[in-house]
């Protein structure tokens, strides 16, 4: 604010200069900060396979810092809407590109030369191990890993080696796309898969979004959060599961319930998380029924929207699941249940940011391997918890309370789980954002022209 010095109240008022209006800058530009400064720290952890390598990751630093800068550059010089979600979408696009396909194609090239068992998670190698055995005639289920490259992976426990934990759609989804590189390339790793994923993913959350803001900020959310990227990048299988869910909540927008059921099912037979989704999504669906019809047909003589998902998911249960429950039951279910609640031999050991922690801390459980009761916790506190949010959402039947509802039981199942890892938190984390940015207030921001930019 200026003011003239005279002394004069009249001509003081006449020289009074307004502030100009604060700058209205938006909610993708403030979500950019915070993930770009953190996907620093995560860049600087990438380990380097050789000098050249490690040039090229500082390089790929730098040039994300003023990708950054360029980004909060579009909040002054374009007034146009358009023009500005075109220039900010190219930014995140090659900021993407150095942040993910970047240090990825270095971990890919270094395990190349370094070895099967050398950047990557193993949960990725195992992956590859199943295939390969799933292809040999052998079920990943019932066979030990000590043979595999997962053998120089382990640690301490052998639990990893004598355990497969993942759901079936885990190793038949990348299957075709193994045999395709195996036999073309000749060299395959699980991000070959991944990454196309992860575009496909990306794509998703932008048809999702309805808003220009909301859609830059999924892109960021989860194209550049590093809880997303660190492990992404090492080959975490999440992508896959959430992809599924994506789409799925995107045919469920359109009303299209046989696919959104089709690629539900995929995401539910991925990962085991997806089962505390499930029940509010059935909810979501079964509240979609033309007046005064039934469960299973309409009154226009349709099958109804809940009796076509039910039917499809029971399908691909029957076809995906339940032949390797057949081939093996007991070795299925000690994998799939027993083993990541610490109810086997060489089960899972507790682990991470849960109350089992805390028991061991304190000195009530013997080690880390002891049995811990947390079937009791699912029953005293997750099962009222769902059926509180249930009710809930009967009262307010929408994706967002489905989001946000399967956001808050995901978190107090993983407190009172066996073991955690932190990229569990990544579920938790993309519900919520999916509740907010999809179908929450952010999603409900207008459109229009920035009035705090100064230039086009």
């Amino acid at each position: 604010m200026i003011i003239s010095m005279t002394n004069d109240p009249k001509v003081q008022a006449e020289s009074v200069v307004a502030d100009p209006k604060p700058l209205n800058i938006s909610i993708d530009t403030g979500l950019l900060v915070l993930m770009f400064t953190m996907s620093l720290w995560y860049i600087r952890y990438v380990t380097p396979a050789n000098r050249t390598a490690d040039l090229l990751l500082h390089i790929d630093a730098m040039l994300v810092i003023l990708l950054v800068a360029g980004y909060l550059m579009t909040e002054f010089f374009l007034s146009n809407a358009r023009r500005r979600h075109a220039a900010k979408l190219t930014i995140l696009g090659v900021l993407i590109a150095l942040t993910v396909i970047g240090p990825m194609s270095l971990s890919i090239g270094g395990r190349y030369v370094a070895g099967p068992s050398h950047r990557i998670m193993d949960s990725a190698v195992q992956t590859e191990e199943a295939m390969k055995m799933l292809l040999h005639g052998q079920n990943p289920y019932s066979q030990t890993y000590y043979n595999t490259p997962m053998a120089h992976m382990a640690g301490e426990t052998a639990g990893p080696l004598e355990h497969y934990v993942y759901l079936p759609m885990t190793f038949l989804m990348p299957l075709p796309g193994y045999l395709f590189v195996h036999y073309t390339v000749g060299y395959f790793d699980l991000r070959f898969v991944y990454l196309p994923i992860f575009f496909l993913l990306l794509w998703a959350l932008y048809r999702l979004a309805p808003t220009r803001e909301s859609k830059l900020a999924m892109m960021i959310v989860f194209g550049l959060n590093p809880d997303v990227v660190f492990y992404f990048v090492a080959g975490s299988n999440e992508v896959a599961a959430m992809t599924g869910l994506v789409l799925s909540l995107l045919f469920l927008t359109k009303r299209r319930y046989g696919w959104s059921a089709v690629f539900f099912g995929m995401s539910l037979l991925s990962k085991q998380f997806m089962l505390l989704v499930l029940p509010f999504y059935l909810l979501y669906v079964a509240g979609q029924h033309i007046k005064d019809s039934g469960w299973v047909r309409g009154s226009d003589g349709k099958l109804t929207p809940l009796a076509i998902t039910v039917l499809i998911l029971g399908v691909m249960i029957l076809v995906f699941a339940v032949p390797f429950f057949l081939w093996s039951p007991g070795h299925f279910i000690n994998d799939i249940v027993k083993y990541p609640n610490g109810l086997t031999k060489n089960g899972a050991h507790i682990d991470g940011w849960t109350a089992s922690a805390i028991a061991l801390h304190m000195g009530l459980v013997k080690n880390a391997g002891s049995s811990f009761p947390s079937q009791i916790f699912y029953i005293v506190f997750l099962a009222p918890l769902m059926a509180l949010l249930l009710w809930w959402q009967r009262r307010r039947n929408t994706l967002q309370i489905v989001m946000l509802a399967s956001a808050i039981t995901t978190l107090v199942f993983i407190v009172f789980s066996y073991f955690t890892h932190n990229n569990y938190f990544y579920y938790a984390i993309s519900f919520f954002f999916l509740a907010w940015l999809a179908f929450g207030g952010a999603s409900a921001e207008p459109e229009t022209s920035s009035p705090s930019a100064i230039m086009e």
